[in-house]
């Protein structure tokens, strides 16, 4: 249970930042907010499931979320018949069943977890080609930058490591231009493009706002997450030209930053360093344990709190809580060749 410590401390913290608050009451909607962070661990370390039951788990993961994309792309083509080919990320953002970076994470989980089921020789290739293919169409269909840039780099590690073809190096090739392409071709290379601006980047804006508020707050712990989050904002919805984002962004409260690991610097100040170590501490343990599939999804964890305030959102709160039990739980499931 040492690793329930370092779970949970996400949760000490908001408990810590609520007490700092002025607004306690808002600041304990968070605490109960996020009270699966305490007690899913809890109840998967005690269950303690065996492999078999870990496979059965893989299977159910893989199967909803293949029900899940299913459906965001029959809603986004019977909403948006005349122009669905034109893939206008925007509408996409509007079909998804549930917000579009967690359906891309997800799918891009499933897709990991596809390749370390066990028996994997047994299944029909066509099967899991089509599989394959429908989880990476989820990840296309979320339009998260982020996980279509892992699945570019995953991909290409399975496909070289693992794929034993002589062909592998054209299927590579093949793959990573098809991305190419595919980000080209639509209206997603604008929203690549504009990463690289700070004027036109969203959350270079956010942090850029929480680096104002962190270097103006005197309290080295931080802000109370009660005071900050009393009227929560998320600017992505808020979309226009610079000139009306340029004076939001110098110090106010409010504002999602869409990084979890400077929301806790944020809020609870010097003690946000906790949770960074935290994270140090896990990286490292996997490094020693060469546990292929865990380091893999730890990473893919820790990018997406790069992105993501994962613990505004109930979604974001189920895959910290689902990743973190999993990786840290001893049994160790191996990828298979194909």
């Amino acid at each position: 249970y040492k690793w329930y410590l370092i779970i949970i401390i996400p949760w000490v913290l908001t408990l810590i930042s609520t007490i700092h608050s002025n607004n306690m009451s808002r600041g304990f909607d968070f605490v109960i907010q996020r009270h699966p962070i305490l007690i899913y661990p809890i109840l998967y370390f005690t269950i303690n499931p065996d492999q078999k039951s870990k496979q059965l788990g893989f299977k159910t993961i893989i199967f909803f979320t293949l029900y899940g994309i299913i459906h965001s792309w029959v809603n986004f083509i019977y909403s948006y018949p005349n122009t669905f080919y034109h893939f206008n990320h925007n509408e996409v953002q509007q079909s998804t069943i549930i917000q579009h970076p967690y359906l891309g994470m997800m799918s891009l989980v499933s897709l990991v977890l596809l390749f370390y089921l066990e028996n994997l020789k047994n299944i029909s290739k066509l099967l899991l080609v089509c599989i394959a293919f429908l989880l990476i169409s989820g990840i296309v269909l979320s339009t998260s930058r982020l996980a279509i840039l892992l699945l570019g780099l995953i991909g290409v590690y399975f496909i070289f490591q693992k794929l034993k073809s002589k062909y592998r190096w054209i299927l590579g090739g093949t793959f990573v231009l098809g991305i190419l392409f595919f980000v080209m071709q639509t209206s997603l290379l604008q929203k690549f493009s504009n990463e690289l601006t700070f004027e036109k980047s969203p959350r270079l804006l956010l942090w850029n706002n929480a680096l104002q508020l962190t270097k103006n707050n005197e309290s080295i712990v931080g802000i109370g997450i009660g005071d900050y989050y009393t009227k929560k904002i998320d600017p992505f919805w808020f979309l226009g030209e610079y000139q009306k984002y340029k004076y939001n962004f110098r110090g106010l409260y409010g504002y999602e930053c869409h990084n979890l690991y400077v929301e806790n610097i944020l809020l609870t100040g010097i003690l946000g360093l906790f949770f960074i170590a935290g994270i140090g501490i896990i990286f490292i343990y996997l490094l020693k344990q060469k546990n292929e599939l865990n380091l893999i999804l730890f990473l893919l964890l820790a990018s997406f709190m790069f992105t993501e305030t994962l613990l505004l959102r109930q979604w974001g709160i189920i895959f910290y809580v689902f990743v973190m039990s999993l990786i840290l739980h001893s049994n160790k499931p191996k990828t298979q060749s194909l």
